[in-house]
C-alpha cells in the first residue's frame, strides 16, 4: 500500500509539470504576461501559474479517492468514512477557491 503514495506524488508531479509547461506556453500566447521585478532587465514572466499547481493537487487527490473507493476498500491504514471524505472534500474546495481568488486578483 506505500508504493501507493509514491505514485500518487508522481501523478501530482507529472500533471503540474506537463500543466506548468503548457500553461506557460499559452498565457505568452495569449499576452498575460507581466514585469518581473525581481530579476535584472525585467522580463515578462507569464500570469495565473497557481492554476498548473492546482491541477496537480486535485489529480493526485481524485487518484487517491479513486484507488481508496474502488480498488482497496477493505485494507487496513487510512480508512476513509463519511467524516474524513467530508473534510477531504471541504479541503479541496477551499484550495479550489483560494486558486480562483488568486486568478481573479
Amino acid at each position: 500500500m506505500s508504493q501507493w503514495v509514491f505514485v500518487y506524488g508522481m501523478v501530482s508531479f507529472v500533471v503540474t509539470w506537463i500543466a506548468t509547461r503548457w500553461l506557460i506556453r499559452y498565457l505568452r500566447k495569449i499576452g498575460i504576461v507581466v514585469k518581473d521585478q525581481n530579476k535584472e532587465g525585467k522580463p515578462l514572466v507569464p500570469l495565473s501559474g497557481g492554476m498548473a499547481v492546482f491541477s496537480g493537487f486535485f489529480a493526485g487527490l481524485m487518484l487517491f479517492l479513486f484507488v481508496r473507493t474502488f480498488i482497496f476498500t477493505d485494507v487496513e491504514g487510512v480508512a476513509i468514512t463519511n467524516g474524513n471524505l467530508t473534510q477531504l472534500l471541504a479541503a479541496l474546495s477551499s484550495v479550489l477557491i483560494i486558486t480562483l481568488v488568486g486568478f481573479l486578483d
